[in-house]
């Protein structure tokens, strides 16, 4: 049935615009594009941090270098497309073969009963029909292209879709396509795309899908693919793209599920694999993972998860797991990479296979998470590339018959990786020079049942803030190169205690760290090292450095602490070490000894017949060091070929040895001992004995017991000087009965004891009978002879031998011995003495061959101190002792605490936390010089029954929340409200106290009282809440007069209820009174109470103008010309005549004013106003005639000079007028005057 022609558009013509993008996901890459290759040393970063993360290329960047896959659909847009609706198959071969039908409708389910041979594009859309092909084809020539679209299609294992010779077809799967057959295969060159959703590929033939190039397009699904062999395989020389945010879910029975062999394959964005099968699941020449991926590959007992020939690049956010028996991650070409992006997440079991397997570098970028699971190694990298982990990168592998990370390239691991690892080899296993790495703030969790925990070739760092956990069977670190091991940075400062590396190494059957190279321990590291063998290895002359903090703890049950070329241990170290064989082994011809900074403590106990340091080299323990050492069975310090020892000054050296001691190598050996430093030696045999000299600077103290196991040995045994300088202190005893000397000097020419100004010396020989205090070389000539020198000794006493007691009065005593001087020879006098002593001279009388002890002091012991009364509840403990010596207490725990008497004769100790005093449990003390102990004194605790006083309150007042005061440290304090109710608190150490109360009110009584640690309370303290009223101001407003004097306190008063009258402590903070100027202005009073309440009040002082002094002008007439008169002084002055202006001016400071002004008209009323500060005062006075003009015009009627005269002037009145013309003095007026007159 033929239908109409329509503009039909095809489902997938709308996604033609998407292949260029597409281009960037889909193609194949050689191996040196992407290749990411760790340096051959990555250790050039500093053990502070892995700042620099070797590149690993992206999957968008990797995917773009290769050629597209880009399958065309049968119908572009905009084809006009000639439909026919198929319901035979009849009608649909012909149609199919017309070559002018291109869109085929299926109108109901057939069978195919023939071949059906196409030569054209169409698009076959099943309308949910079934199409079964039962064994029969569809035969494609040329380039033809079918899409196909919602239907089921059935057939036998021949593939339902063939090329015809020497075709290159192309089959689309559009949308809604099931498939139960083998889909497409067979000859010629073969290209198909899927698409859209629900569709699914089951074949019974060996695959489902066989094709030169396959494109899942982006979106696709397919919910199931599957077949008997492999599910897809793409040909030789074929390309493959599985598209972003695409989903398959394949499996095979025999081969890999996806097989790209020759091909390369690109994975898209966000697409979804899941997979079964029973050999394998992904194989290719290359393979791109796009972002976001998630890969759940299950393969079988043969076979690997992912095989490539060539370079994995797997993207970021990618979710990556396999299982199965073979290698879960194979890359097998020579040179070939494989690189994991950001956020990956991996999850590997590999039953008897590698985890992941690269012929060159392994690199994982930051803030991986791994989880590896296998029987081979987890990952092995050959061919020097090496393995890289990305920044805050979480590893968890477990192998359980390879290694964990085999390479023999270097690794990296970056800053803040948290790396765990089990296996029954080795853990990480190096052979190259490259190196091993770990960032700042890694956390390594490393055990290994059969192996080492670390190994390699060049050297291992670990940067600042790393912690290192170390189970080994083996060495925990190997390091056969010269590079070393490094722990942390160097800068010789404390680091913050995020910053320390710590370190925790426990070695089953070897090492715990053995290197060729160095092997160095940053400032502040925490090490704890506990192996079989050495704990530190340094082969050869290889130096062990501690830095400055460290804190080392070294235990091995069979070798050394330490066995190194040379040792150097930082300012400020704590080293422990617990070896069955020497401590500190440096004994190398070519290596450094033994160098220690400031302020360390250096302990170590040697269990077996060893050294507990051994060198050929210096020893040079720095300033303020702690050392002590015990070597029950050896020597606790030996030292050969002439070494020196020297302790720096204020230095405390204890050994416990068989001898203390033991230096040989001739002359140039030396034990010297710093100023204020301590030496105290128990030996069973010698404390010291050298070959050359000993000398103890100022102020050194110095306890020699020696001899304690027997035998015929010295405290000191030296062929050279033995010397005590200034203010030393030295006792010095040998405990054998068969010893001869305390100082042994028979081994050497010219050898000598000096005592040089001591400050308290006692030697003392237990071997009353035949023992002496010093012997010395067996030859009496002068130029050879030993001799003993005193000098500037203030007082010596001295006790003889055989049936002294030394608690007894001594035997002599000897004063002021300025420079005594002692030859030891043989004979004196006719009395053999055998190199036991001289002649003396400086010291008239002193025969030392008698003396079974000498001493600066009298008494034979310490006297004890004394210990106060100690009760169950105490916190300090005290007494008295000799000032300047140290008292050691020792509690009913066992421990040991110690101080030093005060000036005052009186010393003090506080309970340590943790200590329970119980009732009649004893606590002992004994005190020290520092070489003599006293005897022990003892008391028991006793119940404690005090009462204590009462507190101390401080004063309170009403609205208080808070009530202070004194009382005893730690005691309970109880204050009983005004309502019987109670609050209580604690006085802190210092014996204050503070607590919260409700507001008090004013008038009502507290009482507090203290409570004992007994629990018993002392009486009370009664306190009455004062008032808390601030205090009253009196104070008014004033009016002041300008230029009055103004006092702001005078007539103010303050009053308060508690402090009554407070107006002396009236404070003016604001004063803006100015008394020369009219004005408003304010006075601020401040007054503050001893409750320290503050009041102030703030009062306005009107300053104003007092009534002005009386203004007055004087006479005008007619020819005045200025205005003169008295005023206000500094007044402003105004003259008018009637209402108008005419002078302006200031009155002078005198009050007199003069001001210029116009003559005026006569009986002109001329007024003069004075103002100031608003006040005013005037005075009027009217203008006269001048007497001269007035004179001459009373001659003429109404004054008129030329009118007529009047009938009444005479001669006399004429006479006048002349005489006072005359008597004017300006000759222009008088001029005029005389004129008018003629």
């Amino acid at each position: 049935m033929k239908s109409k022609q329509t503009n039909y558009q095809n489902v997938l013509s709308t996604k033609k615009m998407k292949q260029t993008a597409k281009a960037l996901l889909v193609a194949t890459v050689v191996a040196s594009q992407v290749f990411t290759v760790l340096p051959t040393n990555i250790f050039a970063a500093e053990a502070s941090g892995v700042t620099e993360t070797t590149n690993v290329p992206s999957a968008e960047s990797v995917a773009s270098e290769i050629p597209p896959v880009s399958v065309p659909l049968a119908l572009d847009e905009g084809t006009t497309e000639n439909r026919e609706v198929a319901n035979t198959f009849e009608e649909f071969k012909r149609y199919a073969e017309s070559g002018t039908v291109n869109v085929i409708e299926l109108g109901s389910d057939f069978q195919f009963t023939s071949d059906v041979t196409v030569n054209s594009n169409m698009r076959i859309e099943g309308q949910g029909h079934k199409l079964s092909l039962a064994g029969k084809r569809m035969i494609m020539k040329s380039t033809s292209i079918i899409d196909i679209q919602d239907v089921e299609l059935t057939s036998t294992a021949i593939a339902m879709f063939q090329a015809a010779s020497g075709a290159a077809p192309t089959l689309n799967i559009i949308n809604n396509v099931k498939v139960n057959g083998f889909i497409m295969g067979g000859a010629g060159k073969l290209a198909m795309s899927i698409d859209g959703a629900n569709n699914s590929f089951i074949s019974p033939a060996n695959e489902a899908i066989e094709v030169d190039e396959l494109e899942i397009k982006d979106g696709a699904r397919i919910d199931t693919l599957q077949a008997k062999n492999t599910a897809i395989n793409i040909r030789a020389k074929g390309a493959a793209s599985i598209g972003a945010n695409s989903y398959i879910d394949m499996s095979s029975d025999t081969g890999y599920a996806f097989d790209a062999l020759s091909s390369a394959l690109v994975i898209g964005k966000n697409a979804v694999i899941k997979s079964k099968s029973k050999f394998g699941t992904l194989r290719a020449a290359t393979l791109v993972v796009g972002n976001g991926a998630d890969l759940d590959l299950a393969s079988g007992d043969r076979g690997y998860g992912i095989y490539v020939a060539g370079n994995i690049t797997i993207g970021d956010d990618v979710k990556l797991k396999a299982t199965g028996a073979g290698t879960a991650v194979y890359s097998v070409g020579t040179g070939s990479t494989i690189n994991i992006g950001k956020n990956a997440a991996i999850d590997i079991t590999s039953d008897s296979g590698y985890g992941i397997y690269s012929n060159n570098t392994i690199a994982f970028s930051d803030n991986t998470s791994f989880n590896l699971k296998t029987k081979l190694s987890a990952i092995y990298a050959v061919g020097g590339g090496g393995v890289q982990f990305g920044k805050d990168s979480n590893i968890d592998i477990t192998s359980t018959g390879g290694f964990g990370i085999w390479t023999n390239g270097g690794i990296k691991f970056s800053d803040n990786t948290s790396f765990k690892l089990k296996t029954q080899s080795s853990a990480i296993y190096a052979i190259g020079t490259g190196g091993v790495q770990f960032g700042k703030d890694s956390n390594i969790d490393i055990a290994s049942d059969g192996g080492y925990g670390i190994y390699n070739g060049g050297n291992v760092t670990f940067s600042d803030r790393t912690s290192l956990k170390l189970r080994t069977a083996l060495t925990g670190i190997y390091v056969s190169g010269s590079g070393g091991v490094q722990f942390g940075s160097i800068s010789n400062k404390q680091k913050t205690e995020e910053d320390k590396v710590k370190i925790d190494i426990e070695a089953t059957s070897e090492y715990g760290i053995l290197s060729y190279g160095p092997v160095v321990f940053g400032d502040d590291s925490d090490v704890m090292i506990k192996s079989v063998n050495s704990a530190i290895y340094g082969v050869g002359a290889a130096r062990v450095n501690f830095g400055a903090y460290t804190d080392a703890k070294l235990l091995s049950s069979v070798g050394r602490g330490v066995w190194s070329g040379g040792t150097i241990i930082g300012d400020n170290a704590n080293i422990s070490i617990d070896s069955a064989n020497a401590g500190i082994d440096n004994n190398n011809a070519n290596g450094e000894g033994l160098s220690t900074g400031n302020n360390v403590l250096l302990k170590i106990n040697t269990s077996g017949n060893y050294n507990g340091i051994l060198t050929q080299q210096n020893i040079n323990f720095g300033e303020a060091n702690t050392v002590d050492i015990t070597s029950l069975s050896g020597n606790a310090i030996r030292t050969t070929v002439g070494s020196v020892v020297k302790v720096s000054p204020n230095s405390s050296v204890t050994l416990r040895a068989q001898n203390g001691l033991f230096q040989d190598g001739g002359a140039a050996a030396a034990f010297n001992v710093g100023t204020g430093s301590t030496v105290k030696i128990n030996a069973s045999q010698d404390g010291i004995n050298t070959t050359g000299s000993t000398t103890f600077n100022p102020s050194t103290k110095v306890n020699i017991q020696a001899a304690t196991g027997g035998g015929n040995y010295a405290a000191i045994n030296a062929h050279g000087v033995i010397t005590f300088n200034k203010d030393s202190m030295v006792y010095a005893e040998t405990l054998s009965n068969t010893s001869t000397s305390v100082f042994n000097l028979t081994g050497g020419p010219s050898s000598k004891l000096v005592l040089n100004s001591p400050k308290y010396i006692d030697f003392r020989q237990q071997n009353l009978k035949n023992g002496h205090i010093v012997k010395g070389y067996g030859n009496a000539a002068e130029s050879v002879q030993s001799r003993v020198e005193i000098n500037n000794v203030p007082k010596l006493y001295t006790w003889l031998g055989e049936g002294v007691s030394w608690s007894a009065t001594p035997n002599n005593e000897f004063n002021n011995i300025a420079a005594g001087r002692i030859p030891l020879v043989n004979v004196v006098g006719s009395k053999v003495v055998g190199f036991y002593s001289g002649t003396p001279s400086g010291i008239e009388g002193f025969s030392l061959f008698d003396y079974s002890r000498i001493s600066t002091v009298a008494e034979n012991t310490i006297a004890r101190p004394t210990l106060d009364a100690v009760y169950t509840t105490t916190k300090t403990v005290t007494g008295t002792g000799v000032p300047g010596n140290e008292i050691v207490l020792t509690l009913p725990d066992g421990k040991i605490v110690r101080t030093t008497v005060g000036t005052d004769g009186k010393w003090s100790i506080a309970v340590p936390a943790g200590t329970v005093l119980v009732k009649d449990k004893s606590i002992t003390v004994y005190q020290t010089n520092g070489v003599t102990d006293s005897l022990t004194a003892t008391t028991k605790i006793v119940e404690d029954l005090q009462v204590p006083v009462a507190p101390t309150v401080d004063k309170a007042k009403a609205g208080d929340t808070t009530l202070t005061g004194k009382g005893e440290p730690n005691a309970e304090i109880t204050v009983t409200l005004p309502d019987n109710t109670k609050v209580t608190g604690k006085v802190e150490a210092d014996g204050t106290f503070k607590i919260t109360v409700p507001a008090l009110t004013a008038d009502t009584e507290l009482k507090v009282t203290q409570t004992g640690p007994n629990g018993k309370p002392s009486d009370p303290t009664v306190v009455k809440v004062a008032s808390n009223e601030k205090p009253v101001i009196t104070a008014t407003d004033k009016t002041i007069n300008v230029g009055d004097t103004f006092n702001p306190l005078t007539g103010v008063t303050a009053t308060d209820k508690e402090d009554i009258d407070l107006t002396s402590s009236i404070k003016v903070v604001k004063n803006t009174v100015d008394t020369t100027k009219v004005g408003t202005y304010s006075v601020e009073y401040s007054v503050t109470d001893s409750d320290k309440n503050t009041t102030t009040k703030t009062i306005t002082v009107t300053v104003t103008q007092a009534d002005l002094v009386q203004t007055t002008i004087n006479a005008l007439t007619t020819d005045s010309v200025s205005a003169s008169g008295k005023a206000e002084p500094n007044a402003a002055i105004v003259v008018k005549a009637g209402s108008t202006t005419i002078a302006t001016g200031t009155v002078g400071s005198d009050g007199n004013y003069s001001l210029t002004i116009p003559k005026q008209a006569v009986e002109t009323v001329v007024t003069a106003t004075a103002t100031k500060n608003g006040k005013t005062s005037n005075a009027s006075t009217t203008v006269t005639q001048e007497a001269a003009e007035k004179s001459v015009k009373d001659l003429f009627n109404n004054g008129d000079v030329t009118g007529t005269i009047k009938d009444t002037t005479d001669q006399a009145a004429i006479d006048k007028a002349q005489k006072d013309v005359d008597a004017v003095k300006d000759p222009t007026k008088k001029a005029e005057l005389q004129k008018k007159s003629r």
